[in-house]
């Protein structure tokens, strides 16, 4: 066990965390209005400022009828719940393969937080129980996307899990999906042994500095896979490319297909 006094730089909660711990309702619901804006035309153009900020607001106040209140209310419930569910088996699965875990401690101003050793056995148990966990959620996750997108109504929604055709479109981008997921599991990876290497003082500021820009740079290229995924989810045509709008560029590199 090592306790170390607080750093600088980088300390905190993961930014690559695997199972969000947190949920903001007010963020989802500007999340849905943002989902929807991303796959309309509107968001492919050229980037311009006025037109981006029009065009969400428009997707933001079309959201204020009561029958769109009624369905973002019953998404941003499924969406916890699906959040909550994902936490709580990976958890479960990661505690069940692994239960003694080496763990090291450290600060953030008076509170001491802890981590596990981000050993090879470690990382791999927890990024193959993320990919796993994600694909058995895929379904769920893909109707969920559509509800929020107005691609079918809540009474539709049941549907697609009981018509075998409509269950089978579930999966749409379903590969592409297991891609992302393997990509930002590694990314994870790579930021708890930069973030053990920093507060371990095995690594100088900068060099810390360094890989977490890294970081960033290795999490641009997963944009565009994550913009198919979205796409295939609200079962909007959409042909996988690299040449994506600087908004939907920005927006599916911090996203979470």
């Amino acid at each position: 066990m090592q306790q170390q006094s607080p750093q600088p730089v980088f300390v905190g909660v993961s930014p690559f965390e695997l199972f969000p711990t947190t949920f903001s309702p007010l963020f989802e619901f500007f999340n849905i209005a943002g989902l929807k804006f991303f796959v309309s035309p509107r968001a492919g153009a050229p980037f311009d400022f006025r037109l981006i900020i029009k065009g969400f607001w428009n997707c933001v106040t079309s959201e204020f009828t009561v029958e769109n209140l009624l369905t973002d209310v019953g998404c941003i419930l499924s969406s916890f719940l699906i959040q909550l569910a994902q936490g709580s088996i990976g958890g479960r699965i990661i505690q069940r393969i692994m239960p003694q875990r080496e763990q090291y401690h450290y600060s953030m101003g008076n509170i001491v937080l802890t981590r596990d050793v981000p050993t090879p056995s470690v990382l791999a148990t927890k990024v193959g129980t993320f990919v796993a966990v994600r694909a058995f959620f895929y379904p769920f996750k893909t109707a969920l996307v559509r509800l929020m997108t107005k691609q079918i109504s809540p009474r539709s929604a049941l549907q697609l899990f009981t018509d075998p055709a409509s269950f089978k479109s579930l999966y749409n981008g379903f590969q592409f999906h297991l891609l992302w997921s393997v990509g930002y599991g590694a990314l994870s990876s790579l930021e708890e042994m930069f973030f053990y290497r920093k507060v371990n003082n095995l690594a100088t500021p900068t060099v810390a500095l360094v890989q977490y820009f890294s970081l960033f740079l290795l999490q641009l290229p997963l944009a565009p896979v994550a913009t198919k995924i979205i796409f295939d989810q609200a079962n909007i045509p959409f042909e996988f490319t690299w040449n994506l709008s600087l908004f939907r560029w920005i927006r599916a590199t911090f996203s979470r297909p």
